[in-house]
């Protein structure tokens, strides 16, 4: 099927073994039996017919001594699906209602389900393949997104939500009403360098992104909404050039 067997894979490969197939589900507790991550990678190398190739972090892959697999790079920006496809991929995912279109989430659990539902546009497709064509559905043709914790059609996804809204310069959520007034620009221009200049943490005169709407909150009592601002990230709303002469954003080793 073409899907690289690394030790997450493997993992999934054999609780569905073990469960009941591909749409088996895997994140109700006690469904399917747990696997222990260790455990099965001390088996694979014990194993001589097995030969385990670290990658990434303390990820690996399990791959058969003596045999070249052909395995599709689910990550890869390439496209090399024809137009025709994903004309009915667009099609299908319009197509599905609130509660069919609420999908695995996680791009194998996504692309098993798809192709349980035998989608027309998954027709001839390995699952690997699959698994390539919903990554490229999210990332680049936007065609899928996230909410709730699902994967689902680009326009229920909170991406589309925060957009639409960004445009019009609306909050998100059902309820317009904040606990505490929302932010204006006349706010954050002066509300940011005094935040700034009086953090200690994670260092002197910074604050994490991640932590920056709940300081707001709790300093200024102003509730700071990218969207109301004109914005569907908070990165992009801390990159606007109004902002230029009053902060600048840094990735940490991290990732914060």
């Amino acid at each position: 099927d073409e899907i690289k067997p690394a030790g997450r894979i493997l993992m999934k490969r054999l609780r569905e073994h073990a469960g009941a197939g591909p749409t088996a589900p895997l994140d109700v507790p006690d469904a399917v039996p747990l696997v222990d991550p260790e455990r099965l990678r001390a088996v694979c190398e014990a194993c001589p017919q097995i030969y385990v190739e670290p990658t990434d972090g303390r990820e690996y892959c399990a791959l058969l001594c003596g045999e070249h697999g052909c395995f599709v790079d689910a990550c890869s920006l390439v496209d090399p699906y024809p137009p025709r496809l994903w004309e009915q991929a667009a099609a299908y995912f319009d197509s599905l209602d609130a509660e069919a279109g609420r999908l695995p989430c996680g791009r194998y659990a996504c692309a098993a389900e798809l192709m349980a539902r035998s989608a027309p546009f998954l027709a001839g497709r390995t699952l690997g393949e699959a698994c390539h064509i919903v990554q490229l559905a999210i990332s680049t043709r936007q065609l899928l997104g996230y909410a709730e914790g699902r994967v689902v059609p680009y326009l229920m996804s909170e991406k589309f939500a925060k957009a639409h809204n960004a445009v019009r310069q609306l909050p998100m959520g059902t309820s317009r009403q904040a606990p505490v007034p929302y932010a204006t620009w006349e706010d954050v221009m002066w509300g940011l360098p005094t935040l700034l200049r009086s953090s200690r943490k994670p260092a002197p005169g910074v604050i994490t992104v991640s932590n920056i709407k709940r300081v707001f909150r709790s300093e200024l009592q102003l509730e700071l909404s990218e969207t109301v601002l004109g914005h569907a990230r908070i990165l992009d709303l801390l990159r606007d050039e109004r902002l230029r002469g009053v902060c600048w954003v840094k990735q940490a080793e991290h990732g914060q």
